[in-house]
């Protein structure tokens, strides 16, 4: 009873205390990324607890503690700690590319193909796919289609974000962080006991920071960020077997870093506009107004769990509502060509029931039927008239089945399979032309299959092979009128791997090879509105790995490396930009050859060195060391292969000291090495341009725990 008091004292406190906030997600399918008492990390790449040796794909996964030590702050930092993938952040939107599969498409109804899932809630809309991470018990990065258990849209693969679940003791925390470009940072949690068999936790954050660029005429700050959100859980639990949890959240935030864009260079490359002024600094900008982003978002979930004696229920029933307004200067100079104002209103409902084995044996099994539900309001304005206005619908529903049989004592065989089916709508006007109106339907369909063989080679190791089968479905332009849709993507991958883990050592390695059809890219017309289209096929193959050394209780060093080899088959319709003769300037549009050419954001190379140092002092107290080297060997951002990042390297490093009461003082920088390379790149009729990311920064963090 006198814990239950303190709790609900405390409970008043912070709601009192706590006037920001992140975003809310559902209760986690199953437990999050864990360590357990042998070191062996416990994740849920297959919808139930395993040992990461023992599941045959690639998963990098954090806890926690992991993702502070590395300073890692939110799931746009996630490259830099995690090979093989790339993230670009255009304006609150997440693009991520994991082994050369993503999207360049933004726009109603675009989901990525690399699917996120925040306490088993599929979070449709890029718009609002970037959040800090406050209250995050671990992230889980799964590398190749996983078409089979997480559906349409998760050819590249999929992120699991996981929040901390109500604890039944009383727990909480409180940070506060000081950095460079006047960026402050404050959040906390607080979880405990309502009474007997009722939990909850409130979590909150605020971020503000005035920006890394400015515009050199108007003397207006850029590139700025500001995020604030909340979210809760209630978790009720009537007897042993039943669960019930219900979530709810709200966020906002304001990012123009991916949209703060300057023209590259002078000369008739950089703007149509002749005599356009480019500032020589390459954080200085030259545009006509502040550019923006905005997205905010709203969700509620209810997850209902029984144990049935060995047999598991679970419902898992959520909703999302997500708005995103974007001012964009297209032609990237203090000239006023072109301005595009977008308007992205996206409703969402998602309903999933499942049935799975919980008592352990040689079979285990999941089973389970899924519905989706979309609706997207899209106007697009060019210079402040309307150029289309689209309501685009879709609802989709999908049965899927997967077992895993033992059939020796070392030898798992794992077979599934997912029927999704699903209808899209797009009604579209505009404001002049013949006809004004018009409305598509298109319907789609896939058979998603996996296999998978482990082999135990010994207590401590494994060998496994995957077929699998991803799917991502057409989709209509929203930007332009009257198009068809453009067809669906489908990955078929194969992967072999050896994983390893004991007390001192985890080592994973893979290889794989994917056929890749019909891929979906997003271009420009000549005004700077998007178009999408398919290429033809790809072909990608590569090889991923792992290497972590605990050399003692208190040191680690941690190795990570990808190769991916990713090419266009014949793709003799690409879209292709040529610098345009003076004194016209800007760039001529053509169709151009790619075939053979390399995937965009796809770098052949990265890895990732991580060094940790945690000592407790005689005195109780501890300090902590954390530095993280990053390598990336450079990229295509087109398809024509002429706008491309060189080769990069990123250094952050974090120091902290805790004293015995749990209160942890930390001095940290990110980019240390000042690197200057891009975040994004957008090749128009106007120019070629880039937002640049974010140089040098360093800053002071307290965190008190309890």
């Amino acid at each position: 009873m006198h814990r239950i008091v303190k709790s609900g004292v405390a409970w008043s406190a912070l709601t009192i205390a706590l006037a920001a906030g992140a975003p809310v997600w559902a209760q986690a399918p199953a437990a999050p990324a864990e360590m357990a008492s042998d070191n062996e990390i416990i994740v849920t790449a297959q919808r139930r607890e395993e040992k990461l040796k023992d599941v045959p794909l690639t998963v990098t996964a954090f806890n926690a503690a992991e993702l502070e030590r590395n300073g890692t702050t939110a799931t746009r930092d996630l490259a830099m700690i995690t090979p093989g993938i790339t993230i670009q952040n255009t304006g609150a939107q997440l693009q991520a590319t994991i082994r050369g599969i993503g999207t360049t498409i933004v726009a109603g109804g675009a989901e990525s193909p690399v699917a996120v899932y925040v306490d088993g809630v599929y979070i449709a809309s890029q718009n609002f796919a970037v959040f800090d991470l406050v209250n995050i018990d671990s992230i889980q990065v799964l590398k190749g289609p996983q078409g089979t258990l997480f559906g349409r849209n998760a050819t590249g693969g999929a992120i699991l974000v996981n929040t901390k679940k109500p604890s039944d003791t009383l727990t909480g925390k409180l940070t506060a962080s000081y950095g460079r470009f006047d960026e402050v940072r404050v959040g906390g949690y607080l979880s405990g006991p309502i009474t007997n068999g009722i939990s909850a936790s409130l979590a909150a954050y605020y971020r503000d920071d005035n920006g890394f660029t400015k515009d050199a005429l108007r003397n207006t700050d850029l590139s700025t960020y500001q995020e604030y959100n909340i979210r809760g859980k209630l978790l009720l639990e009537p007897g042993e077997a039943t669960s019930i949890t219900l979530s709810g959240d709200y966020g906002r935030v304001e990012d123009s870093t991916g949209i703060s864009i300057r023209s590259i260079g002078s000369g008739p490359r950089a703007t149509s506009s002749v005599g356009a002024f480019i500032p020589s600094d390459p954080y200085k900008l030259a545009l006509t107004f502040d550019p923006f982003a905005h997205s905010w978002g709203w969700g509620g979930s209810a997850e209902i769990q029984h144990d049935f004696d060995g047999v598991v229920a679970k419902s898992l029933t959520a909703y999302r509502n997500t708005d995103h307004r974007s001012f964009t200067d297209q032609d990237r100079v203090a000239a006023a060509i072109n301005r595009v104002n977008v308007t992205i209103n996206e409703n969402v409902f998602t309903q999933e029931f499942t049935l799975s084995s919980s008592e352990p044996g040689p079979f285990q099994w999941l089973g389970g039927l899924y519905y989706f539900h979309q609706k997207d309001f899209n106007p697009v304005l060019s210079n402040g008239a309307l150029v289309t206005e689209s309501r685009l619908k879709a609802e989709a529903g999908a049965a899927f089945a997967e077992g895993t049989y033992e059939v020796l004592p070392q030898f798992k065989v794992t077979a599934g399979v997912r029927y999704s089916k699903e209808k899209r709508e797009n009604a579209q006007r505009r404001a002049a032309g013949n006809p004004l109106t018009t409305k598509r339907e298109a319907t789609f369909d896939s058979w998603t299959p996996r296999l998978s063989l482990v082999y135990e080679v010994d207590p401590q190791s494994n060998v496994y092979f995957t077929y699998s089968k991803g799917f991502k479905s057409g989709l209509y332009n929203a930007t332009a009128f009257g198009l068809p849709a453009i067809k669906p993507e489908t990955v078929q991958a194969y992967e072999g791997g050896f994983k390893h883990s004991s007390n001192e050592i985890t080592l994973n390695v893979s290889a794989y090879y994917y056929d890749y059809k019909n891929l979906q890219l997003q271009t420009r017309d000549a005004n700077g509105l998007a178009l999408t289209l398919n290429a033809t096929d790809a072909t990608i193959y590569g090889v991923d790995g792992d290497f972590t050394y605990r050399i003692t209780p208190a040191f680690r060093v941690r190795i990570a490396g990808a190769y991916t080899n990713g090419t266009y088959g014949t793709f003799t319709n690409a879209p292709f930009f040529a610098p345009a003769p003076a004194p016209a300037g800007g760039n001529i549009q053509f169709t151009g050859n790619a075939s053979g050419n390399p995937l965009i954001r796809t770098p052949k190379v990265t890895g990732n060195v991580g060094v940790n140092y945690d000592r407790e002092l005689a005195n109780g107290d501890k300090i902590g060391a954390a530095v993280t080297y990053y390598y990336n060997s450079g990229f295509a951002w087109t398809v024509d292969n002429r706008s491309r990042q060189s080769e990069y390297s990123l250094v952050n490093a974090e120091v902290s000291y805790t004293l015995q009461n749990n209160l942890k003082l930390s001095v940290w920088g990110r980019n240390l090495t000042n690197t200057r390379y891009g975040q994004g790149v957008s090749v128009t009729a106007f120019a070629d341009a880039i937002a640049y990311a974010r140089p040098i920064s360093y800053g002071v963090t307290g965190t008190y725990s309890f």
